[in-house]
């Protein structure tokens, strides 16, 4: 019953962090699309970084749901 829930908390982070790594990349996106409607605004100047920023840690979201998801389950005796 144990192995059981440890498996269901896993997937659920799982999914959580896959999630949250697809909705930043949809966020940094929608930041793009904003900054290309008003190219000369203030937040222009540090636009690069933050969209870098955003694209990696949706990227090390994204790969550790995977790796949580995927992960050897072994230790757990299955």
């Amino acid at each position: 019953m144990i192995i059981m829930n440890v498996i269901i908390i896993r997937s659920i982070v799982s999914l959580l962090a896959i999630g949250g790594g697809l909705f930043e990349a949809y966020q940094s996106f929608r930041y793009v699309r904003t900054l290309r409607q008003t190219p000369n605004s203030a937040t222009a100047s540090f636009a690069p970084l933050a969209l870098f920023t955003s694209i990696v840690f949706a990227l090390i979201l994204i790969g550790g749901g995977i790796a949580v998801a995927f992960g050897d389950y072994s230790k757990l005796g299955l």
